[in-house]
């Protein structure tokens, strides 16, 4: 097996053969850095001569609120007027609606984005909405992942570990007691063990896809932790047809790479 030296490849290994299949459609779930992980893979494709188109099927916020390091923002009133924005290499484009009340951008129609979609080289789709949250619990009708996505990438936070298990840490924390009776006092390894193989989880509705599961903000807590997590998934057998992987995006790091026995090829 290959062995990636950074987050980038161990993306790309992740996806195998359809890394280089265009146009290449991912929708990002969880929590713990989505948007960050959104924005660096964008980067890193469009530097690659690529088209990208960046939307979401949930909201994101407005980019009078936040710095996308992208190079266009399509936002429109309509959606249904409008072609849609058009593919330009070395470019990173941002689709969705405008929501002016809220500071958020908002999703296309799902025929409509798939149509644009259809143009680009690489799609990226934020589906879920965790209110900066480092973890979820997913709710009924979450996550958001329109059926001709080619793979997923869930995320999850580790700066999580080691405080105090409450609304401010886990997206849903009311639901998640409610179905688990189990109110941990502090966030260990065994909470996200927990949530990576919940019916509710992080990898909720991701059955039929290529799916990576990425723990990211490695950064954020001590190398035993760390070490202790890979541990967990080897002990667990890791996630069927998932690969696992562990690092930070504000270091650049990738930590460790695993690849459970059965995975897509």
């Amino acid at each position: 097996m290959s062995v990636p030296s950074n987050l980038y490849q161990a993306f790309d290994l992740s996806f195998g053969a359809l890394a280089k299949h265009k146009p290449l459609c991912i929708t990002v779930v969880g929590s713990g850095g989505k948007t960050t992980t959104i924005e660096h893979l964008a980067r890193t494709w469009a530097c690659g001569g690529n088209s990208v188109l960046v939307a979401t099927t949930t909201k994101m916020a407005h980019p009078s609120y936040h710095s996308y390091p992208f190079d266009r923002f399509y936002i429109v009133d309509n959606p249904d007027f409008d072609q849609g924005p058009e593919p330009l290499s070395n470019s990173v484009v941002l689709y969705g609606t405008d929501l002016p009340q809220s500071k958020k951008i908002g999703k296309v129609d799902d025929m409509k984005l798939k149509n644009v979609a259809s143009r680009f080289d690489y799609v990226l789709i934020e589906g879920d909405g965790c209110r900066n949250r480092p973890l979820a619990y997913h709710g009924m009708h979450e996550p958001v992942i329109p059926p001709w996505t080619d793979a997923v990438i869930a995320v999850m936070g580790l700066q999580a570990l080691g405080k105090r298990l409450d609304k401010q840490i886990l997206y849903n924390y009311d639901m998640y007691i409610k179905d688990y009776r189990d109110d941990h006092q502090m966030v260990s390894c065994a909470l996200y063990h927990t949530l990576m193989h919940a019916p509710q989880g992080v990898l909720k509705h991701t059955e039929s896809f290529i799916r990576v599961l990425f723990l990211n903000q490695s950064d954020t807590t001590d190398d035993l932790q760390v070490n202790a997590m890979r541990e967990l998934v080897i002990q667990n057998g890791g996630l069927e047809s998932c690969p696992v992987f562990c690092g930070s995006w504000f270091t650049q790091r990738l930590d460790w790479y695993d690849v459970p026995c059965h995975t897509h090829t």
